[in-house]
């Protein structure tokens, strides 16, 4: 993540996401910010989103997510 303290947004910038990407302390999210991030495996980490009960609004920006998310 980038370091921010509100647990409310989550933000992953310039990472390699995985399933293990989402922890149970970001269970709070509201809202996830995906800035320039790859994955090989888009579809395990969108189920691991799919934990953020809270989750109200997802952004991608510059993120080859295709039909994943």
């Amino acid at each position: 993540t980038d370091g921010r303290n509100d647990t409310s947004h989550l933000v992953f910038s310039d990472q390699v996401l995985t399933a293990g990407s989402i922890q149970p302390a970001h269970s709070q999210a509201s809202v996830l910010t995906l800035r320039n991030c790859t994955s090989i495996h888009w579809q395990r980490f969108a189920a691991s989103i799919a934990s953020l009960q809270r989750l109200q609004t997802l952004e991608a920006f510059r993120c080859n997510v295709g039909d994943a998310l």
